[in-house]
């Protein structure tokens, strides 16, 4: 996972503003050693950066969504892959393994497997088009782009013609951040589906002059009050109180 500073350089790296409280401030041989990892990812970045551009054909504004996922994926690709002096990754040190899910390239459009509905059957799978954005490292999920928000999916699938692949406009509808996966909902947190919005119902006016009905609402009769004035015969609710069980509406009579 980022760490606070690691993603305050990713927003900064992006064009994204840190007030001054999230500004890293730490003993000098701290930050020098995240700036020198700050450097490299910013280098691997730049080369992601421009393969996708190369592949869609056109260059990516500073301000749009995918720019900090690219930050990210740089960050979490240097973290599986990069090499210490003990010949091994920190993913390794950290997992215990090797990293070896496959994977495609940042920004490349995608089908992804849509979450089962609670209606359909199983082996109903339906698939959506997303942008690849990465994978998440605690769960081994895809995390993909769509025209609603970020998701996280278990299974992706390639697309087969390269125009398939790089379609800009469907990069140009992505929206999500890693500090806002769904724009408008409060959280960092990707999650696997995006609530659909609510239908806005059509209200229909009163007209002037129409009576609305009153309903009143009947009062409640509370047990201590059948113990203190004494159970109404042949009423249900009053059985209920003394016998126990699931409990009944009190009778007409018993209100009265």
């Amino acid at each position: 996972m980022l760490d606070r500073t690691m993603m305050n350089r990713i927003k900064m790296m992006s064009g994204e503003q840190c007030s001054v409280e999230e500004t890293p401030v730490g003993e000098s041989q701290s930050n020098g050693a995240v700036e020198s990892q700050v450097k490299e990812i910013r280098g691997m970045y730049k080369t992601m950066r421009s393969d996708i551009e190369t592949s869609y054909g056109k260059a990516i504004p500073g301000d749009h969504p995918i720019q900090p996922w690219i930050v990210r994926h740089a960050s979490t690709t240097r973290f599986r892959e990069s090499i210490g002096q003990d010949g091994r990754t920190a993913y390794s040190r950290v997992k215990g393994r090797e990293f070896k899910k496959e994977i495609v390239k940042i920004g490349e459009c995608v089908w992804y497997m849509k979450p089962k509905s609670k209606h359909k059957k199983k082996g109903d799978y339906s698939w959506g088009d997303g942008i690849w954005l990465g994978i998440r490292d605690e769960s081994g999920e895809y995390i993909i782009g769509t025209s609603k928000g970020v998701i996280k999916v278990r299974s992706v699938r390639r697309k087969g013609s390269h125009e398939d692949r790089w379609e800009i406009e469907q990069l140009n509808a992505m929206r999500g951040t890693p500090w806002e996966p769904v724009p408008g909902s409060p959280g960092t947190e990707i999650k696997s589906r995006i609530a659909p919005d609510r239908e806005e119902k059509d209200v229909i006016p009163r007209e002037d002059g129409e009576e609305r009905e009153v309903r009143l609402k009947e009062f409640r009769i509370e047990r201590k009050d059948v113990f203190d004035n004494g159970p109404t015969r042949g009423c249900p609710g009053c059985d209920k109180v003394i016998t126990g069980g699931i409990a009944r509406n009190h009778s007409k009579t018993c209100r009265n």
